[in-house]
């Protein structure tokens, strides 16, 4: 189990330490997390998936995410959270290799609900929608045009003919992992992805503990970022015995 700072000090670390390409981790967590997608979608006869990613790490992995799922040869369509220009880093690089894939890419913008619905008008109702706009970073609501696109997300989970199912990546955006509450301030408490499953990366965040949590993490997965074991049993807080302590796989919610 890891805290905020802990997730961050093992990404930390496996780069400056142990010499791990941010990178890798980036696409090793993609995989992780497309595996578990592509699980899901057996048997469903050409399935469609639309993954909606922040400028974040967060993001970046849900942009790995589409191009697997591509490969795989599943319609899949991508949201930006943000403008194109505020991607940096390995999530800039994601997205161009999106972009150089001709993966279709929709810019939220100023009309967030515009570009969901773009996006779902060319894929029809997907089957899976996946949240990327946030993950671990999130201390205070999610407001603007990521506030909207949780709200986007949500609805289209329970919309439809039967509505979509709604991954999150590692935590769903807008939910506080140290604590498990919604992000809030003085203004009071913002939106939070309703997911029915949430793939966490590496390890269960600590917030996934609390009462509050269950309802918005749905069904919890572990996967594996291939991060040093040493690193893992050094920052990670084992959650109770041995079959608890969720380095990879399915751990209960």
């Amino acid at each position: 189990m890891f805290s905020r700072k802990q997730i961050r000090e093992l990404d930390r670390l496996a780069v400056e330490e142990f010499a791990m390409p941010s990178i890798l981790l980036m696409e090793n967590a993609a995989r992780g997390v497309a595996g578990v997608i592509l699980e899901g979608l057996q048997g469903i006869e050409n399935p469609s998936v639309l993954v909606v990613c922040g400028p974040g790490n967060n993001g970046g992995d849900g942009l790995a995410v589409a191009r697997h799922l591509a490969n795989r040869g599943v319609r899949t369509a991508i949201v930006l959270g943000a403008p194109e220009g505020a991607y940096t880093g390995d999530a800039l690089t994601n997205l161009r290799i999106a972009r150089k894939m001709d993966l279709p890419i929709f810019e939220a913008g100023n009309a967030p609900g515009a570009a969901m619905g773009a996006a779902t008008a060319l894929l029809g109702e997907p089957v899976v929608v996946v949240d990327a706009l946030l993950g671990t970073g999130l201390d205070r609501p999610a407001i603007g045009a990521m506030g909207e696109l949780i709200g986007h997300m949500n609805g289209m989970k329970h919309g439809g003919t039967g509505g979509c199912t709604l991954v999150a990546i590692d935590v769903p955006s807008g939910l506080d992992c140290d604590t498990g509450e919604p992000g809030q301030d003085a203004s009071g408490a913002g939106p939070v992805v309703e997911a029915d499953l949430t793939v966490a990366l590496a390890g269960v965040k600590a917030g996934f503990m609390s009462s509050t949590a269950q309802k918005y993490v749905g069904e919890l997965v572990v996967v594996d970022i291939g991060a040093p074991r040493e690193l893992m049993s050094r920052l990670g807080r084992a959650l109770g015995g041995p079959e608890q302590e969720c380095g990879q796989g399915r751990c209960g919610s």
